[in-house]
């Protein structure tokens, strides 16, 4: 095992350590309803193109482009604009959708209204936000010690420092 990247005392005299996940899966093999597909020259699509004619359109389709900012590490984002400050670095570089008509039968829904077409827009958003962070090596593990080192629980495959933390800390 490497050495942990952060350590800190928890209640109880425990401490937490955390380490980078060195075998995470992609959240792509999670099972989705959406595609998300990219077509940078230098990067791998996380999901297969379904057709090059393909373009999602409004009255079919919930979608988003998708922007990277690739500069050191590689940032992607589901956004209406570039929410990137650096024209050199960053672009479109694909784009992540679902049919509406699948939505309807996942959800049981009739009708997709404003409201929901919004909350599906959040997820499409926060499937492309844990991809970014899987794409960069931001899944993380925890090992919990007692006050005498002794190791009393660990778990790992934590998307997000933040989210690491919270779940080590609540797990004492």
């Amino acid at each position: 095992m490497h050495d942990p990247i952060e350590t800190f005392d928890a209640k109880d005299g425990h401490t937490i350590e955390i380490f980078y996940d060195d075998h995470p899966e992609s959240p792509r093999d999670w099972g989705h309803s959406s595609t998300f597909w990219t077509f940078h020259s230098r990067y791998c699509s996380p999901d297969p193109n379904p057709d090059p004619d393909f373009t999602p359109n409004d009255r079919e389709h919930i979608w988003l482009p998708v922007w990277m900012y690739d500069h050191g590490s590689v940032a992607y984002t589901a956004a209406p604009s570039n929410p990137f400050r650096c024209p050199w670095d960053s672009g479109c570089v694909g784009v992540i959708w679902i049919s509406k008509e699948q939505v309807r039968r996942e959800h049981g829904w009739k009708r997709i209204t404003k409201a929901r077409h919004e909350q599906i827009l959040s997820y499409l958003k926060s499937e492309v936000e844990t991809y970014s962070q899987w794409a960069n090596g931001e899944v993380y593990g925890f090992v919990t010690k007692d006050a005498e080192g002794e190791e009393v629980d660990s778990c790992w495959g934590f998307y997000g420092m933040d989210y690491c933390r919270q779940e080590a800390e609540a797990c004492i």
